[in-house]
Parts: C-alpha cells; structure tokens; sequence
C-alpha cells in the first residue's frame, strides 16, 4: 500500500502494521486507511480522492492523477473479481476498446494497471448525469431534446465503426453520459469487439439489457453497426416516449418480441410527437436489418435536418400507423355500443313474442315465459292506471240471518260432551282454540251462554292438563333448554368481551412498540446528526488553521520574494474526512477556495509592495508632521515607528501606528499613489498592517477586493506580532 503525504507532497510505501502511518520524509502522521481503495491510498500515478457510486462488481472513485495534476474517474474491480480471469479480461477489454479511440463524444481512456493485486481502469471524468437519472427526473424528453441526444451517440458510433470496426452491444440510457452543457459521451465499452472477431464458441450467454438489444444478439446472426443502430433506436423511444419499446412480465417474453418485431409505433404511446421523429425511430428499429439504416452517417444526415427544421427524405418510405384520433374513437365506440344495444332488445323482444313456441330452446324457455307474463302485468298496470275509476256501489244492509247457526250448537255441544266425558288431552284444546276462531262474536243470548259454558270447561282441561306429571316434565324441560341457551348466550357474550380486550391490549402494545422504534430511530439520527456536526465542526478548525498557515506563508514567501514556493502551497489540496460528504462542507471549502484564489491575486502587489518599502529614501516620500512640518520619509520599521528628516536636515524617530491614525494614513496614502494605487481602492494600509503583524480595523477595511470582509471574518484569521 501506498500513501500520498499532503505535507511534503511525497508517496511513501506502508509496510508496517499498526492504525498510523508515518511518512519517512516529514514524520508526519495520518491514519491507516481501513482498505486499498479508501481515499488516500495512491493505485500507480492516481490519488484516490472520493467515491462516485459503485455497482455489482466495482467501485468508481474521483481521482488526481499526480503526474499531470487533473482529476479522473478511477474504475476499480472489487478484490473478489480482481482475481478472477474473466472479469480482469473484460476490464481489460473495455479499456483497450475506449483506447482505441479519440472522439469528443466518447468517454476517453487514460490507464490501466493492477497494485497490490487492485485492478483500476483510469477514465475521463463527466461531470454531470446519465440519460438514466434524466428519464427519472422528467420520466420524458422533448422530441428536440432527444434528438440531439442521439446525434452526439450517432456521431460516437460513426467514429467507433468508420475508425476501428468497433460494435458497442450495450447501447442504453445508463451508457449515455451528459455533461453540464448536455453534451453527450457514450460510455461502458465493456461487451464492445471488433466486426469480424469470433465470440467464444461454447458461449451461450445474450451479451446485451434485453429491453435494448438488437434481434440479431439474441439469434446468434454476426453483428455490425447496424444493430447498435437498433439498440440506440431502443433508447431514442425510450427518450421520446417515456417507456420500453417491448413490455413485458418476463424478460423471455420481452427478447421474443424483440425477435417477432411486432414494434407499436411511438406515436401511438404518444399522440404529439413529431411525425418524422416516428419514421426516424420505426427505421432505426426495423426488425429486418436491411430495412435499417446502413451507416450512421446516414442517421447523422437524418437527425441534423431534423434539427434544423427541414424535411427527412430518407424516411417517406417507412409505413406509419396513425392514431386514432379521440373524436373518431368515440364515435366508433358510440356506433358499436348502439348496435349492440339495439341488437339486444330485438334478441329479448323476439324471445318473448316466440317464448311458446316448440323450437324454443328449453332453458331459455322458462326465461322468456317469465318474462312476457311481467310485461303483461306491467301492460295491465298501465291501463288500469290510465283507465278512469269507477265509484264503488254502496252495499245494502243485510238482515242477520240465522239460518246456519245450527252448526254453532252442533260443535259446541259435542265439545262440552268432549269435556265432560273426562278427556284431557292437548288434541282437545286444540280442538277448542279452533271452535273460538271460528265463532268469536256471539250473536244471540243463548250463543252467549253455550260460548261461556264450552269456555270455562277449557279452562278446567287446560287447569287438569298443566297439573299432569307429563305436562310438568315438559315444562321443566323447556326451561332447562331456554337456561341452557341463556347460558351459551351469556359465554358466547363474554367469549366476545374477551376477544375484543386482547385485541385492545394486543393495538395498545403495538402501538408503544411503534412509538419506542421511533423514539430509537429519533435518538439514532440525532446520534448521527451531533456526530456529522462535530465531524463538520473539526473539519472546519482545520480549515481555519490551513488558512491561518497559508496566510503566515503568504507573509513569509512573500518576504522572501519565493512565488514558486508559495505556489506550492496553495496547490495543496483539501482532503475530505471520511463519512463526509462534499454537500455537507461545500460552503467552506468553496470559501478556502476563494481565499487561495484572492491570496494568488495580491501576491504580486504585496512584493512590489515589501520592495518599494526597503526604498523608501530612494522615492522622496515627504509628509507633514505635527511639530515637525513636511518630513521626509527615510525608513518605516515593522515595530510601526518611522525614521524621518526634516527640512533643515535632523532626523527624528516617529510612531506610525492606531494612535496616530491620521499621521499613519497621510504616510500610507502618499506611499500608495507613489505606487500608483488611486482611492478608493487604495491596499496601502491592508499591506501595512500585513507588514508590521498586526490587521487593525482600519487595515480591514482597505483590504483589495473586499478580501477581509469576504474571507478573513469568517475564517478567523489573526498575525502574531513581529
């Protein structure tokens, strides 16, 4: 393992164990990086800085390559895959393929190696986003938007097939890299080869992501341009349309149509795309590859007269399928649903006219019978409803016929016979609640009598029957059944009571053992968050301190008048801790960034400056004094007093410092127009204090540029005195 020392910008090896490591040069210590790929550790000419993202068998990292000083994309295999054949081979291959060729709309290549059994693959860096995270953010592009898009992928294929023979076989959104400006680069020439070159032939694996891969991958047809013409046509509908060209549960499913090229056509997902564009794509992705475009340079043609607004030749013979348009659609939907409609009243109006008929079916039969009899009644309804009513006929009062009475004492008799005789049985009051039905309004006093005499003798049967042992035994056994039931009842009820408690107790606990995980979940993140700001809070003191050095520096290299040296200092870089993220501490790296700047700026002018001060006599500098008149100014010391000569030719020591502020100005603003420095912006007083050690508010506010008020208040930054 190797280490980068930011103190005396050295590499120096780390062979002994142990949680530090200590640079043989400047014996500065810095902690053990955990693995071979952590920031710090340095893979042949490349730093590793920070990680980008990782995927399932590496990680790509933010490097400086040290020989050149320039940041990289550094791809790094997993140790697990690092000693696999195959997958260094196909590492290898990606990176021979993008070396192979230069174009500004290919990602370039740099390096390749292998330390410490680590095989990195070393990359130009983009800056920006895959057309991927662009479909997630706006789930669909314009059709111009996508059109330039594919141009500059166009444009890539043309250079990898015109220059080297090289078909890419993997031409998807995770491959097309955007710039800030939107600027495409292809990436990830992993499963690129040359035209003509045998794949393996025992291998039967489907190089390629099933919902962009040309028919001629997955039916073993030898390849060329034309299918990673296909596979960018896959991308553009993708693009345009904001879906795959072939859906589908299973990815069998999705590859045989990809065979069968049964393509919807792009318009019809979505109405408002340009007709050309439609032909544009439906060329690109003609299942027949001699349908296709033949070269990219014809695609290229196609899509730069798109995009300037004139008419696609190339593409008039491309059958399009036009949509529906939403009026005819519901015009025919309407017609149909009419049709179908009149068809089946004319089915049901035909069934029950023919319902008796013997060809009838016999199922359908009863259907239709119930039927016309409901209709029939409803025809009835409707005529008597409309017919006019008639007033009903007032009844003439009947005399009260005797005749059939006779039956009354028939039955009554042979039911006092009944009672007296003894019998006593349920059949009898039966017998007796039927005759009480039957004549229960009496007519004539002697019906009053027999109903009263056959009345009272039921009530003695019935007395008879409710004292009989049979009687009893069945009562008692009705009410051990209705308290049975009562019984169940009452435990089915408490049964229930029982069960709705549990599932109380049952909410309740679940509802603390909720409220206890979002408590813990709430400390954990406060946990994080104190110790993300403490981290911040370090990170930041260290700035200040690199700050204060680095002014300390400016002061000590500007002395000496060493800008190599001091420019060395300022190109240190500023190393991120780990578990930190650049968001997190943007602010104050962007302004250490500025500081560095602002400090490069007025290197120059603080020289001239520190000269111009050793030559003070030689400029005839003279101010006026109090009690002395005009002085000339013959040295000023960094302990603030002046050395001056008056007119008449005696020198004198004077203070030049914050209690003669008036004094000390006059002498500065002389000094800096000498320079040739006008107000307001004149930094004579800012490099005076500079000077003598010590910024005074004063100093502050002359400061170039707004240097002090931009990066000296927040960083803190205070001179030791001289």
């Amino acid at each position: 393992m190797r280490l980068f020392c930011e103190h005396c910008q050295k590499i120096f090896p780390v062979t002994d164990p142990g949680n530090e490591a200590v640079c043989p040069s400047c014996g500065k210590k810095s902690p053990r990086p955990e693995s071979l790929t952590a920031p710090g550790v340095v893979l042949g000419d490349f730093l590793i800085l920070r990680p980008i993202t990782s995927g399932g068998m590496g990680e790509i990292f933010v490097a400086r390559q040290l020989s050149l000083d320039r940041e990289v994309a550094l791809k790094v295999l997993q140790e697990k895959f690092s000693q696999d054949p195959e997958s260094a081979e196909s590492l290898l291959h990606e990176a021979r393929a993008a070396a192979k060729l230069n174009h500004p709309n290919i990602v370039q290549a740099y390096a390749v190696g292998r330390e410490d059994g680590v095989l990195f693959f070393a990359m130009e860096l983009i800056r920006g986003e895959t057309c991927k995270d662009l479909l997630k953010r706006k789930k669909r592009l314009d059709g111009y938007d996508a059109a330039k898009i594919i141009l500059d992928v166009a444009r890539a294929l043309d250079a990898a097939w015109s220059e080297q023979k090289i078909v890419h076989q993997d031409i998807k959104p995770e491959n097309i890299m955007l710039d800030a400006s939107g600027f495409a680069k292809l990436a990830d020439l992993g499963l690129a080869r040359r035209a003509g070159s045998d794949p393996e032939c025992n291998s039967e694996e489907v190089m390629g992501t099933p919902q962009y891969i040309s028919p001629e991958q997955l039916t073993g047809v030898p390849t060329d341009v034309r299918s990673d013409i296909y596979s960018l046509g896959a991308t553009f509908y993708h693009l345009v349309t904001g879906r795959f060209p072939y859906v589908a549960p299973t990815t069998d499913e999705i590859t045989q149509m990809h065979v069968e090229g049964k393509l919807q056509p792009p318009i019809e997902v979505y109405d408002h795309l340009n007709e050309e564009l439609n032909r544009i794509i439906l060329k690109m992705m003609a299942r027949n590859i001699e349908e296709r475009y033949q070269s990219p340079q014809e695609l290229i043609s196609d899509l730069e007269a798109f995009i300037r607004g004139e008419v696609v030749a190339t593409t008039r013979s491309v059958k399009v399928r036009r949509p529906w348009s939403r009026r005819k659609k519901w015009i025919v939907f309407g017609g149909s649903a009419a049709v179908l409609l009149f068809l089946c009243i004319a089915l049901f109006v035909t069934g029950c006219v023919f319902a008796a008929s013997p060809q009838m079916p016999e199922f359908a039969r009863g259907f239709f019978l119930q039927c016309r009899l409901q209709e029939e009644k409803g025809i009835a309804a409707l005529k008597k409803f409309f017919t006019p009513k008639e007033k009903p006929p007032v009844p003439k009062a009947k005399p009260v016929e005797y005749a059939g009475r006779e039956a009354l004492f028939r039955s009554g008799k042979s039911l006092l016979a009944r009672l007296k005789s003894g019998e006593n049985s349920m059949a009898l009051l039966e017998d007796a609640d039927a005759f009480f039905r039957k004549y229960a309004r009496p007519e004539t006093e002697k019906e009053r009598k027999l109903l009263l005499e056959v009345s009272a003798a039921t009530g003695r049967c019935d007395e008879m029957l409710r004292q009989s042992p049979a009687r009893q035994q069945f009562l008692m056994r009705y009410q051990r059944q209705a308290d049975e039931i009562a019984a169940r009842r009452e435990a089915e009820k408490e049964r229930a009571r029982e069960f709705q408690r549990r599932q109380r107790e049952q909410a309740e606990a679940e509802k603390r053992r909720q409220q206890e995980w979002a408590r813990q979940q709430q400390e954990k993140a406060r946990a994080e968050q104190a110790l993300l700001a403490g981290k911040i809070a370090g990170f930041n003191a260290a700035l200040q301190k690199s700050a204060q050095q680095l002014l300390l520096d400016f002061i000590e290299c500007a002395k000496s008048g060493d800008t190599a040296r001091f420019e060395k200092k300022l190109s240190r870089p500023v190393d991120l801790p780990p578990q930190i993220s650049y968001k997190d501490v943007k602010s104050g790296v962007d302004l250490f960034d500025r500081y560095r700047q602002s400090l490069r700026q007025i290197f120059p002018e603080y020289v001239r400056f520190l000269e111009q001060m050793k030559n003070l006599p030689q400029l005839g500098i003279s101010v006026s004094l109090p009690g002395h008149g005009i002085c000339y100014v013959l040295a000023v010391e960094p302990s603030r007093m002046g050395r001056f000569r008056t007119i008449r030719g005696s020198e004198f020591d004077f203070p030049l410092d914050e209690y003669h502020r008036a004094e000390t100005m006059r002498f500065l603003s002389v000094f800096g127009r000498s320079l040739g420095w006008q107000s307001p912006k004149n930094p004579a007083a800012f490099y005076y204090a500079l000077y003598c050690g010590r910024l005074t508010p004063g100093a502050v506010e002359s400061a170039p540029d707004d240097f002090w008020r931009k990066f000296g208040e927040p960083l803190k930054l205070t001179l030791p005195s001289p």
